[in-house]
């Protein structure tokens, strides 16, 4: 089966074993061979490195976020996970 919408799959995923006639595990396995991100996936080790460098070089936590298709929360987390040492509101170290 070629899928060629992965927004329209991905809508759909959660009924994927009536829909496609396979397993989620299966489905999700497919889609993201094809590079479709499925949603609540956590950014990969690279995007957090490049959320780092954006973070570091004065971007805010939403337009990091945004660049990279994480809400700036997601982002915030995973730079407190990583180590970085926020900025407040107003771009001053904390």
């Amino acid at each position: 089966m070629k899928l060629s919408a992965g927004t329209k799959a991905v809508k759909f995923f959660g009924r994927s074993p009536l829909i496609f006639g396979v397993s989620r595990d299966r489905l999700a396995r497919r889609l993201r061979s094809h590079g479709v991100m499925i949603r609540r996936e956590g950014p990969t080790t690279e995007q957090v490195l490049e959320m780092v460098r954006r973070y570091d070089q004065g971007e805010s936590l939403a337009r990091v976020g945004a660049r990279l298709g994480f809400s700036g929360g997601t982002v915030r987390t995973h730079l407190i996970r990583a180590g970085v040492r926020l900025r407040d509101s107003h771009g001053r170290a904390r």
